[in-house]
């Protein structure tokens, strides 16, 4: 089989987005305290460095490991947390 691979979005317009992003949080949480994000492991920890770093806030990290397959092949559609990472 043959498929065509093609691009959705160039690193450009992901740069451009999470700019954008960063700036609407850090205008919301710039008065606030004790901020805390939340970020599920093995899927978003690029993202997560992309967007914290554009923040600049002082913010609390969580990671999440989370798992709804519990070492089969198939969902049983109940998320179990696995593991949680706490950095300040």
């Amino acid at each position: 089989m043959n498929y065509e691979i093609s691009t959705l979005f160039t690193e450009e317009k992901t740069k451009n987005k999470i700019q954008k992003l960063a700036q609407k949080i850090r205008n919301y949480y710039k008065d606030k305290n004790n901020v805390v994000f939340i970020f599920l492991l093995k899927g978003s920890f690029i993202f997560f460095e992309d967007i914290t770093r554009e923040i600049g806030l002082n913010i609390k990290i969580t990671f999440l490991h989370v798992s709804s397959y519990n070492n089969k092949t198939h969902s049983s559609f109940k998320v179990l947390i696995k593991k949680i990472l706490i950095l300040t």
